[in-house]
């Protein structure tokens, strides 16, 4: 029976020794900021300024025929504008958005796909269309 004890307390004590180192690897790791106890040194490699390309002119091209007449190509050239959009804060309303932005609410409501304006959500992006 005493063997058994001692033999009890030998596994008892490497289980213990086992512990303490992998405990003690755990905190060198936290006192090294969680870092690898072994850290390589990587040395910086020269930048090399690029060499500019040179970019080839175009070939200027002779056309025969004339192009088309002024009036053909005359078109409507409206100038963009960019896309407004407001988001919803807690506390609006679409006939407020609409009377801030001088659009109608009808108007607003189908820029959106809105069917109905009591259905609006705080953080909600809506597309504000043009002023009339």
């Amino acid at each position: 029976m005493g063997v058994i004890r001692l033999a009890g307390l030998f596994v008892l004590v490497v289980v213990i020794a086992a512990w303490v180192l992998f405990a003690s690897s755990i905190l060198d790791a936290i006192g090294n900021g969680g870092r690898a106890a072994v850290l390589q040194t990587v040395e910086p490699t020269p930048t090399v300024p690029p060499t500019p390309t040179p970019v080839p002119s175009p070939a200027a091209t002779a056309t025969a025929e004339p192009s088309a007449s002024p009036a053909a190509t005359a078109t409507a050239t409206a100038t963009a504008t960019p896309q407004q959009t407001y988001t919803i804060a807690r506390g609006d309303n679409l006939t407020r958005i609409a009377d801030d932005f001088g659009v109608t609410l009808e108007a607003l409501m189908e820029a959106n796909g809105i069917n109905d304006p009591s259905r609006i959500r705080e953080g909600q992006v809506l597309v504000i269309p043009p002023a009339p």
